[in-house]
């Protein structure tokens, strides 16, 4: 067996094992880290949030997470979606796999701020979950609307 085979086998072996047992820890290290917001939902019209991230709390200036665990996704957008466009939109979630918006959203403290917003659907077992990506893009939108006046 030549050596390159050999060192290939052998990274295999390596990256095969690096991860085994880390799953949980893993996951949450991923999430936790991220410099967005993100959300675990129920995959539904509703979407009630199951989990969230330390920026997530930051961003929508929570307490903590269980200020925001157990909300319907939507609530905290300053024009919350109707029913109609709440099933239009998951839809075309499960259609297309995800979905892209700008949102202007509103902090538990009153801020308003703007979001892009992009979910995803997960399957993860038997269960459908939604993950959501929140991006704070306030400064985008107000360098657009200077450009346009």
């Amino acid at each position: 067996m030549s050596q390159s085979v050999t060192q290939n086998i052998t990274v295999q072996n390596i990256e095969s094992t690096m991860f085994e047992g880390l799953g949980d820890e893993l996951f949450r290290a991923i999430f936790e880290s991220s410099a967005d917001a993100l959300f675990l939902s129920i995959d539904n019209d509703d979407s009630y949030i199951l989990e969230c991230n330390n920026r997530a709390v930051e961003l929508f200036d929570a307490s903590n997470k269980s200020d925001l665990i157990g909300r319907i996704g939507g609530s905290l957008r300053v024009k919350p979606l109707t029913k109609e466009e709440l099933y239009q939109r998951t839809m075309k979630l499960h259609s297309e796999g995800s979905v892209y918006s700008e949102v202007l959203y509103r902090s538990f403290k009153g801020r308003t701020f703007w979001a892009a917003h992009l979910a995803k659907c997960l399957v993860v077992g038997e269960k459908r979950l939604r993950l959501t990506r929140i991006t704070d893009i306030t400064e985008r939108k107000i360098a657009e609307e200077q450009i346009q006046s």
